[in-house]
């Protein structure tokens, strides 16, 4: 294979290589869209439906006659308040949650993808290279090796944050009622 073969083969690897990055960022910018979406239509849906209770707080205390009725009225708006605020953010946590595993499925396979051809490139490097340049290539390859592996540490860390962190929010959610009530 000539140099200029083995240069053009280098651009194609090169341009595959963006070409596989533009894809992760545009699936990416759809998974955000969509979990935005997501949020923005919770976020309507509990102002709907403290909208909706504030009303029906309001005329039942617009028909109170008595001290004991308003009181039993203010005491009925506060109850409910727990439990849809840890169903809430049950939600909200679930869309985030959904979200950042898209993320990061998305980039995981984008970094699959780039380490392919980035392997398939340094070959072709390798093949055509003169032999005075090969130690060169060894070394690169080394802390390529190395930075791949401490990609690796950083998702497994990442990952065991992610679930501690999960672990937490279900653990608050379901201790809150019997807090609320006590």
């Amino acid at each position: 294979m000539g140099i200029a073969e083995s240069a053009s083969d280098d651009l194609k690897g090169l341009t595959e290589m963006q070409r596989v990055g533009a894809r992760s960022w545009l699936q990416c910018s759809q998974a955000m869209v969509g979990a935005v979406q997501r949020l923005a239509e919770l976020n309507l849906a509990a102002t709907r439906a403290v909208l909706d209770e504030s009303k029906s707080l309001a005329e039942d205390l617009l028909q109170a006659r008595d001290l004991s009725a308003m009181v039993h009225v203010g005491s009925r708006a506060s109850q409910p308040a727990v439990p849809r605020l840890t169903s809430y953010a049950r939600h909200w946590y679930g869309i985030a949650g959904d979200a950042t595993a898209a993320v990061a499925e998305l980039v995981d396979r984008q970094m699959s993808a780039v380490r392919r051809l980035r392997d398939e490139l340094l070959g072709r490097m390798q093949d055509t290279m003169p032999a005075a340049v090969a130690p060169t290539l060894v070394v690169l390859k080394e802390a390529l090796l190395w930075s791949d592996r401490a990609y690796e540490e950083a998702v497994t860390l990442a990952q065991r944050l992610a679930d501690a962190t999960e672990a937490g929010v279900t653990a608050a959610a379901s201790d809150a009622p019997a807090a609320a009530e006590g």
